[in-house]
């Protein structure tokens, strides 16, 4: 949230049946939720009996923002075959994701064996 800043804000998007419950942070009503510097955020989305949770590490300060990447990871897919699935993410401008199964392409990670 800015240089000096004591927060920092994430964003999120949802489908319009899942439920979203954050810990850590204060849903802002618009698809963001802000957090104290030094307190991680949790979003745990919930649709039926599928639950997904993603953390977000809060950045060590607010001074640097090249000093902590970021990568938040998403909910999986299973493939029709049930052999495979993919997982889908949001890195930060300028990270790079890679992966030791699977095949890494843009906001996601396909192609990785079951087990």
């Amino acid at each position: 949230d800015g240089v000096g800043s004591t927060s920092y804000t994430v964003s999120y998007t949802k489908d319009d049946i899942s439920t979203l419950v954050v810990t850590g942070g204060t849903d802002n009503g618009d698809g963001t939720v802000t957090g104290a510097i030094g307190t991680a955020i949790v979003l745990t989305a919930t649709s039926g009996d599928c639950e997904t949770v993603i953390t977000v590490a809060s950045p060590d300060n607010c001074d640097d923002p090249c000093g902590m990447p970021q990568m938040s990871i998403g909910g999986t897919t299973c493939s029709e075959d049930q052999t495979t699935y993919s997982v889908s993410f949001v890195a930060s401008a300028g990270v790079t994701v890679t992966a030791d199964q699977g095949t890494v392409g843009t906001n996601m990670i396909t192609d990785i064996p079951v087990g």
